[in-house]
C-alpha cells in the first residue's frame, strides 16, 4: 500500500529506513537535517501526522484507533523489505511504541530497534494534571509553562495560533485518552534517550520501559532538555548511526 500522506516521499530501493514521529503539537522540520547527518543509503522518513503541514486539510486524529489504524496500513509494506529503526518523540515514543505493537499483531517484520526520546513508560501514571479540558487561553498558556515548545511568533498572533490550537488540542486529547493495555514485551531493543537538562520527564519514569521488551534497555543522557531533538542532533544522530552498524 502506499505510505503516502504519511510519508511524502521515501527511496523505494531502500535496504535500512529510520522512521521517526515528532512531539506533541510538533511536525517533522526536527528531523529533515538528519538526512545529511545519518549515513548515505539510510532512508530517513518523518511521518506526517493528519492535520499538519501538507497534510492540514486532513482530519484530525483524537484516538488512538483513528491515528494507528491508517498508520500501520500504510506504513507495513514499506518495513517488510527492508531493516529499520522507529524513533519517538515525547508524544511520538508512544506513537512507535503502538505502532510496533500493532505490527507485532499484523505479522509484520519487527523494527532492529525502538528509540523513545523524552517520553514516560507508556504503563507509568502521569503525574502531571490533565490540560486538554482547559480553555483556549489556559491552554495555551500552560502548554507554554510546561513545555516552553510555543514558539513567540504562534503565541503572539491570534490568526497562526488559531491554525496551531486545533492540532495541539487533538494531540493532548490522544495523550489523556491513552490507556495502556499489558501485552508480552517485544522482541525488541529499545533505549530510552533523556536530556539531561529535561524538567517533565526523569530517568524514573522512564527505567520501566525496560519491562516492555525481552531484549536489551538501556538509557542514555544527551544535551537539552526535553526538546533536545535540535540542541542534541548530533549525539542522537551518532547514536541511531550505530544502531544500524552494530545491528547489520
Amino acid at each position: 500500500m502506499d505510505p503516502r500522506p504519511w510519508v511524502p516521499k521515501w527511496d523505494p530501493d531502500a535496504r535500512r529506513r529510520l522512521i521517526c514521529f515528532g512531539p506533541a503539537g510538533r511536525g517533522t522540520s526536527d528531523f529533515h537535517a538528519w538526512r545529511e547527518r545519518l549515513p548515505g543509503g539510510l532512508d530517513v522518513l518523518p511521518v506526517v501526522l493528519p492535520g499538519r503541514e501538507r497534510r492540514l486539510s486532513d482530519p484530525l486524529a483524537t484516538t488512538w484507533p483513528e491515528l494507528l489504524n491508517p498508520l500501520s496500513d500504510r506504513l507495513a509494506d514499506l518495513v517488510e523489505t527492508s531493516d529499520y529503526v522507529v524513533y519517538g518523540h515525547s508524544m511520538g515514543a508512544w506513537v512507535g511504541y503502538e505502532l510496533v505493537r500493532r505490527f507485532r499483531a499484523m505479522g509484520v517484520p519487527m523494527p532492529l530497534h525502538l528509540v523513545v526520546g523524552a517520553r514516560r513508560a507508556p504503563q507509568v501514571p502521569d503525574p502531571l494534571p490533565s490540560l486538554a479540558r482547559l480553555d483556549d487561553a489556559a491552554f495555551v498558556a500552560a502548554v507554554q509553562e510546561r513545555y516552553g515548545g510555543i514558539p513567540d511568533q504562534v503565541r503572539n498572533d491570534p490568526e497562526i495560533l488559531a491554525l496551531f490550537l486545533p492540532m495541539m488540542r487533538a494531540d493532548f486529547a490522544l495523550l489523556d485518552g491513552y490507556t495502556y493495555e499489558p501485552s508480552p514485551p517485544l522482541d525488541v531493543p529499545i533505549t530510552a534517550v533523556l536530556g539531561l537538562d529535561d524538567d517533565l520527564v526523569s530517568s524514573d519514569l522512564v527505567v520501566p520501559w525496560g519491562e516492555l521488551t525481552s531484549r536489551t534497555f538501556q538509557i542514555r543522557h544527551v544535551t537539552g532538555g526535553h526538546f533536545f531533538l535540535r540542541d542534541a542532533a548530533i549525539e542522537v544522530t551518532d547514536f541511531l548511526a550505530q544502531l544500524f552498524h552494530q545491528e547489520l
